[in-house]
């Protein structure tokens, strides 16, 4: 399987992806996007790509943290919202007492 760049557009930059294409045929084949979690483009992220391969589909799995990394997405995140509101709650009481 192979490691390619998606290009990206006026604004957004290039992405490196992993693309897994299927051992049988000349397509066209159905494709599927792979997304990764929070630990980013991993060897089980790519794995899952060639398995799909394996099934018959094409397969991509882009990097979406090689336009800045990792660092740049949690820098940007800030929790909120109802599920995170008691945690903050709860550090906040453990700080001050």
């Amino acid at each position: 399987m192979a490691t390619t760049t998606v290009p990206g557009g006026a604004s957004t930059p290039d992405l490196r992806a992993h693309v897994a294409v299927p051992a049988v045929g000349s397509g066209p084949w159905p494709g599927v996007v792979v997304l990764h979690e929070l630990f980013g483009l991993t060897d089980d992220i790519r794995q899952q790509a060639d398995r799909l391969a394996a099934a018959g589909y094409l397969a991509v799995a882009p990097d979406l943290y090689s336009a800045g990394g990792a660092r740049r997405l949690l820098s940007s995140f800030r929790p909120c919202g109802p599920a995170v509101e008691p945690l903050s709650r709860t550090s906040k009481r453990s700080a001050s007492g």
